[in-house]
């Protein structure tokens, strides 16, 4: 769940800005903030086999949703 729909689904644990009409609001803006600071932060990384990247931070969230620690090999069984 995104900090926004947290925001949406329980919108009295949040101090609402005034001037936003709608929850609808603060949640868009919410997810525009989130989006933009995801694509600004950046830092850099050294592979293993030696190349400098410069990653970018939603790159690194995007890797994170795409791999699950539990999703690996399973043992089938043992060949007699």
């Amino acid at each position: 769940m995104t900090p926004s729909q947290h925001v949406a689904r329980r919108p009295e644990r949040y101090a609402m800005p005034k001037e936003k009409a709608t929850i609808a609001a603060v949640e868009a803006e919410l997810e525009s903030v989130l989006a933009s600071e995801l694509l600004s932060r950046r830092f850099p990384y050294t592979r293993s086999d030696d190349p400098a990247w410069t990653l970018v931070l939603k790159d690194v969230g995007d890797l994170e949703m795409a791999y699950h620690l539990d999703d690996g090999v399973e043992p089938v069984g043992r060949a007699s």
